[in-house]
Order: structure tokens, then sequence, then C-alpha cells
């Protein structure tokens, strides 16, 4: 099952590298300077060693994929990894009573993002079978410079990809996904 996965993943992968290449205008080149093989990093823990030798001045950033237990609403966060996301905060600024949103299961995750936990990225949008099913909120302290680099895997958490702010938007556009920037902590 872990090599059918790992085959299936590398497919995806090379289609959203594909996208990538056709919306963002990226070529094989610039692909290559900012995606990097690595261990696989199931946490922003395990990111740690490694990023700062390929990423030195880029944002790691985290994913966080929730659900609403009552309206089988999805979300995805998307926040700088030193944010402290206030999850009682964010359930009253959504409108949901207290408890409500909560992390979803790995078969929800996997049956709308096509991803394993551990490799929750906005790069996973793509994959969004029920067209904008997925609502997105950004971290404000990770768009509000343009050329800042962020960091997602692509797709699985044995690859990271440095993107800028400002492709980052534009990708969240490419893919149909309304987002909404907010203060998370």
């Amino acid at each position: 099952i872990n090599a059918e996965y790992g085959g299936r993943m590398e497919q995806k992968r090379n289609e959203l590298f594909a996208f990538l290449k056709e919306k963002l205008h990226w070529t094989d080149q610039h692909l290559q300077a900012v995606t990097k093989a690595h261990p696989p990093a199931h946490t922003i823990e395990d990111c740690l060693g490694w990023v700062t030798e390929f990423f030195p001045n880029s944002i790691m950033c985290k994913n966080l994929f929730l659900k609403d237990k009552k309206k089988s609403t999805l979300w995805l966060v998307i926040a700088h990894k030193d944010t402290n996301v206030d999850m009682k905060k964010l359930t009253k600024d959504l409108g949901f009573g207290s408890g409500t949103l909560r992390f979803a299961s790995e078969d929800v995750l996997q049956e709308a993002l096509g991803v394993k936990q551990g490799s929750v990225t906005p790069f996973a949008l793509i994959n969004d079978v029920v067209k904008y099913s997925v609502n997105v909120i950004v971290d404000e302290n990770i768009v509000q410079d343009d050329n800042q680099k962020l960091l997602f895997h692509p797709l699985s958490n044995d690859y990271t990809t440095e993107i800028s702010a400002r492709d980052f938007k534009l990708l969240l556009e490419s893919f149909g996904h309304k987002y909404t920037v907010k203060k998370l902590d």
C-alpha cells in the first residue's frame, strides 16, 4: 500500500508541478531550485535541522486541517510555524459554538485533499475533488510581504517547496479557492 501511495503521490506531485509551470510560469530549473527532497517530516520539529540549510530565509508554515462536527465544514488553516493558533478564538470568529471545530480524521483528509496526515499542504487543494469544499484561512503573518518566501510540502512530507507569498496567493486563486486572511494568535 505504501509503494502504491508513493507512486500516486509522485504522479500527483508531477501534476502539481505542471500546474505551477502553467499558472505561475515556473520553469523546470526554477522547480529544481525551490524543491528539495529530504527524510519524511511529520512535524515542524522534524524539519528544523535541514530547512535552515536549504532555505535559510524562508518561513516554514504549518497547516491545520479542521472540521466542524455539526455542519461537516472543512477548513485548511495555513500559519507561520511560530503562530500559536488560538482554536477557541478561531472557533468563535468562524461563528461556531465552543468545541465545535476540531482536527479532521485522516479518512476525511484523504477524501477531501488526497494526502495523509503529516503531509497537509495548501498544494493539496489541487486535489479538492468536490471543488471549493475546503475553506482556506491564511495567517496574516505569512502574506504581509509579497516577496517573503514560504515553505510547504508538495503533497508528501519527503519534499519541501519554496514559494513567494505573491505566488502563494496567486496559486490559491488559480485553484479557485477564496481565502480569508486573519490574525490567528
